[in-house]
């Protein structure tokens, strides 16, 4: 009964802040793509231990650390400021409401957040992976329309793994719906390879589809 309850608890944030932040057409357009989902996803996967051996690290190659874009593990306080000082309202800068997560990483300049990943472990609610202790998700990353194309996402994707290598994590995942080129094509520039897929199912916004339990992929 507990997972029903934060997966109902979940949606309803969503929705209220999608219902606040966006207008009448774009909610509606939005829960019409959210009540019925049949998306084939694609399971990616790096394994820490292989990163000195693969070259795989935080790199910048390609990003303009000249002026000051730094890759970084954000803070919450950091992140809510920006959000007020911009007006900036994509949810997936507001995971650690919908979720309970903590941790992520930011590539960002001054003044702005230019991209955000979220990292879950086993004891955070996903709706995806079945994960042990050793594992990690990295979840909802986005770049915002004007930064991409920097490499940003694989420079963060680099970092986030090798901070969590240094945190014991052996197997990190990531799941990308099958048509997303773009992030397929980041993901494994930062060295993540596919590993297995699953289909994600809704009817009537109700989640059928069963969690794919990593253990048996590895």
């Amino acid at each position: 009964m507990m997972k029903y309850d934060k997966k109902i608890g979940r949606a309803i944030k969503l929705l209220s802040d999608l219902f606040k932040n966006h207008t009448f057409i774009d909610f509606i357009k939005t829960i019409k793509t959210a009540i019925f989902r049949n998306d084939l996803i694609y399971v990616f996967a790096i394994d820490t231990d292989a990163l000195i051996q693969n070259g795989s690290g935080n790199s910048l190659h390609g990003i303009d650390a000249e002026h000051g874009v730094v890759i970084k593990k954000g803070d919450i306080n950091e992140l809510n400021d920006f959000c007020n000082r911009t007006g900036e309202n994509a949810w997936e800068f507001k995971c650690y409401k919908y979720d309970g997560v903590k941790d992520f990483f930011i590539a960002r300049d001054a003044n702005t957040i230019r991209c955000i990943t979220w990292i879950y472990r086993k004891d955070d609610f996903n709706r995806f992976l079945i994960m042990g202790e050793e594992d990690a998700l990295l979840q909802y990353g986005l770049t915002l329309p004007q930064y991409r194309g920097q490499r940003l996402l694989p420079a963060v994707l680099q970092a986030i793994a090798k901070y969590l290598k240094n945190q014991g994590c052996k197997k990190v995942y990531g799941l990308i719906e099958c048509r997303n080129d773009a992030s397929i094509k980041s993901t494994t520039r930062a060295g993540f390879v596919k590993v297995g897929q699953m289909r994600l199912i809704k009817i009537f916004g109700i989640q059928i589809s069963r969690k794919l339990d990593v253990s048996k992929i590895s």
